[in-house]
C-alpha cells in the first residue's frame, strides 16, 4: 500500500486544512480528493504537483520519499558546520552577525524596537 494517503493526511493536519478546502484550492472535486485521502485512488503527476503546491511541500514528501531530501540537507549542514569550525574569531563574529540579521528580517520589527526606559528622563 502507498504511503501517499498517510502523508497527505499528516500534511493536511499540519497545515490546518480540511480535505474539502484543499480540494478547492487544488481545483479538484471533493469526492475525487476524498479518494486520494482514503487511498482508493492515486493522483496523476499534474494533480500531485498541484496538491504539493497547495500544501507547500515537495512531491517526494507526499509520496514518502523523504530520505533523499533529509540526506541532502544533513550533508549540506554538516559540510557547512565543518567549514565554520575553521573560522577565526573575526569570521565567527561576522557569520553570527549575518545570521542574526537574517533572523531579525524574518520576525516582526516590533520585537527589536528598544523599549523606552521607565522612570527617569
Amino acid at each position: 500500500m502507498s504511503s501517499f494517503p498517510k502523508n497527505l493526511k499528516k500534511l493536511l493536519q499540519s497545515k490546518g486544512l480540511s480535505a474539502s478546502a484543499c480540494a478547492r484550492l487544488c481545483g479538484l472535486g471533493e469526492r475525487r480528493f476524498a479518494f486520494y485521502v482514503q487511498g482508493t485512488r492515486e493522483p496523476n503527476l499534474d494533480t500531485l504537483t498541484r496538491i504539493a503546491r497547495v500544501l507547500e511541500c515537495t512531491t517526494d514528501e507526499l509520496l514518502g520519499n523523504t530520505q533523499a531530501k533529509s540526506t541532502l540537507k544533513a550533508s549540506w549542514e554538516t559540510r557547512t558546520l565543518q567549514k565554520m569550525k575553521n573560522f577565526d574569531a573575526r569570521e565567527k563574529q561576522l557569520a553570527n552577525s549575518f545570521i542574526e540579521q537574517i533572523l531579525r528580517s524574518r520576525r516582526p520589527e516590533k520585537i527589536y524596537r528598544k523599549k523606552p526606559k521607565s522612570g527617569r528622563s
